[in-house]
């Protein structure tokens, strides 16, 4: 009974798991957004800031708990995964504003039922290959949320981004217009108080704004269920 973070794997939380492949990447300023059993979070050299109302909306409204932290530019990540260092140090060599990390195997195997998925769809005819990642993300997403559907996906997002200061300012000034100004369904949110980061995505993807991925293919883990906590402890003991 402890928020998923919290969860020790190979001898560390995932948490810790995460902080040092931040640390590894020379990011240090850590911001942690927590929710449930908040004062059981725990972690040296990051900040913890607490969002009460966290039963209400999403991890889109955690993300805005820190809208200070973003203006110059930041790094987002989801609490429950875990990932190859790699991965991050070639989507911080990406030069584009926004660049969302998709994994490309969602193509050779069906989507897993007891799991919520944010799929994605390229923007341009997509060929799948387990080529090297490329340092230039020239891929753009057209379409992206949890309910798309996944036989026309062509990926899956991570749950790792990343947002230059252009694309952090467009990010907060979409996401401040679209809380002041709609009210009752927003894409794929049933109300505008539960809309989701894919879902402020898409809204800009629909307004014009480009957002690029970067492809990967294997290489990270979401810790959802008993089975995928036994497979990254063996993914992790070899690191």
């Amino acid at each position: 009974d402890k928020p998923k973070s919290m969860l020790e794997i190979a001898g560390k939380t995932i948490l810790e798991w995460q902080i040092s492949s931040l640390h590894n990447n020379r990011l240090t300023n850590i911001n942690v957004v927590t929710g449930y059993k908040s004062s059981r979070m725990q972690a040296e050299g990051v900040f913890f800031h607490e969002n009460k109302n966290y039963k209400k909306g999403s991890e889109l409204h955690s993300l805005m708990e820190v809208p200070k932290k973003m203006g110059s530019g930041f790094v987002m990540l989801y609490s429950d995964i875990l990932f190859e260092d790699h991965i991050m140090t070639k989507m911080l060599t990406c030069q584009e504003d926004i660049v969302l990390v998709v994994d490309n195997t969602i193509q050779y195997h069906a989507p897993e039922i007891s799991k919520i998925q944010d799929f994605v769809v390229s923007k341009n005819k997509h060929q799948p290959t387990r080529r090297k990642i490329s340092f230039v993300c020239e891929n753009i997403i057209s379409k992206i949320g949890a309910k798309l559907n996944p036989e026309t996906a062509t990926h899956e997002f991570i749950g790792l981004a990343k947002f230059t200061k252009t694309g952090a300012e467009q990010f907060l000034q979409t996401y401040e217009d679209c809380a002041k100004n709609y009210q009752g369904k927003f894409q794929e949110a049933d109300d505008i108080s539960k809309f989701k980061f894919t879902d402020l995505i898409q809204e800009m993807i629909d307004r014009g704004y480009v957002i690029h991925f970067l492809e990967i293919h294997k290489g990270w883990l979401e810790i959802h269920r008993k089975e995928d906590i036994e497979l990254a402890n063996h993914f992790l003991s070899n690191i």
